[in-house]
């Protein structure tokens, strides 16, 4: 990698990162951090296109694109995502994989949407069921919908920072908003993070859900830090998220990062996206 554009990549990203931290984002910013330092973005190959010739026509997607690890993104026509048909029926909490059941349709078409920039999860089972405010919303009051929500919701955190419709599903106090609104005020948080930054923010390898209650979910969830090699160990960055039911949908919490980020090496046990 040239050194000036390394040294480049890694200022915009310290800058980057100082600003998600402001908005409690410090998994996201971390993992922009942890690949951007090491990458020269400028010199990445353009993200590839998946053929589809039998794709049906009408149903609300574009011709998916790949993210920087491969994996199959799809398209939406409606900038805040397109909710999928809810053709499979939440697990049931007396069934003993009430805690560690995936949401069904994640991996299929629709399953992770590109929604201004990021990579974030669509599902058959657990929502979300439709769009308000430019949001995703109607998540299932389920482990899973917890789940979905909390992604939903963090990286749509860090790809519009200073969006009220966004900042609308985090339970800020009043004066976490306050501070909020003055960084707004003096530039400090934009509209939109540039596409140097969102191609970074991918989906999630996997979660594990650390605690439940029907008012409050918590949960650890593994996003890919290093891809493993004949000569270097595969490792996930794993960070501790909070998710609260509202009466109507999921919020994230603020601040939920509980005691920082940790990288680790298996996600044996933990539920796959």
């Amino acid at each position: 990698m040239n050194t000036s554009h390394g040294r480049i990549v890694r200022s915009k990203t310290v800058v980057i990162t100082l600003a998600a931290l402001a908005l409690t984002t410090a998994l996201i910013a971390a993992l922009i951090y942890k690949h951007a330092a090491s990458r020269d973005i400028s010199a990445d190959p353009p993200q590839s296109v998946i053929p589809s010739p039998d794709v049906p026509v009408g149903d609300g997607f574009g011709t998916p694109v790949t993210d920087v690890y491969g994996r199959r993104v799809d398209i939406p026509a409606a900038a805040a995502g397109r909710p999928l048909p809810q053709t499979a029926s939440p697990v049931s909490e007396l069934d003993p994989l009430w805690l560690s059941a995936p949401p069904l349709g994640t991996t299929g078409r629709g399953g992770w949407q590109r929604v201004y920039g990021v990579s974030v999860p669509f599902s058959t089972s657990d929502g979300p069921t439709h769009i308000s405010n430019g949001m995703a919303a109607g998540f299932a009051h389920t482990p899973r919908g917890a789940a979905l929500a909390a992604v939903y919701i963090s990286h749509q955190l860090g790809a519009r920072p200073a969006d009220p419709a966004v900042v609308a599903r985090v339970n800020y106090s009043p004066e976490d908003l306050n501070r909020y609104h003055e960084r707004v005020a003096a530039g400090r948080l934009p509209m939109r993070q540039p596409e140097q930054i969102t191609r970074w923010i991918t989906a999630p390898d996997a979660y594990q859900i650390v605690s439940w209650s029907p008012d409050l979910c918590v949960l650890m969830i593994a996003t890919r830090a290093k891809t493993g090699t004949p000569t270097q160990i595969q490792t996930w960055t794993a960070a501790r998220y909070a998710a609260v039911w509202t009466g109507r949908d999921w919020n994230l919490l603020p601040g939920t990062e509980i005691g920082g980020t940790r990288e680790i090496t298996s996600i044996l046990g933990w539920t796959p996206w």
